[in-house]
């Protein structure tokens, strides 16, 4: 048998929680850090969908209140927001 390099074997897997803090284009496979979220506000309990990193403020879709700012590349929410992070849907299928 011949001798084996480094070079040969994969490198290990990154941690998820590290693949997470990564730039989108240096994550093992590229994909965006932003999601899209369902916000509900207590006082009208409408559901509002909005980006995770909106870059203008968003108003509320029942009663006009904003429900959140835009900072430095994510959104935050006002208090009394409660949201749900979205699911990728599947891509379709090539035929």
């Amino acid at each position: 048998m011949g001798s084996l390099s480094f070079t040969e074997f994969p490198p290990p897997p990154t941690p998820p929680e590290k693949e997470k803090r990564k730039h989108k284009k240096k994550h093992l496979v590229q994909n965006t850090n932003s999601y899209f979220m369902d916000v509900k506000f207590s006082q009208c309990y409408k559901i509002t969908t909005l980006s995770s990193h909106a870059q203008r403020v968003v108003l509320c879709v029942g009663c006009s209140t904003i429900l959140c700012q835009p900072t430095e590349g994510n959104a935050r929410l006002r208090e009394g927001c409660s949201f749900t992070q979205k699911q990728h849907p599947m891509p379709p299928v090539p035929r």
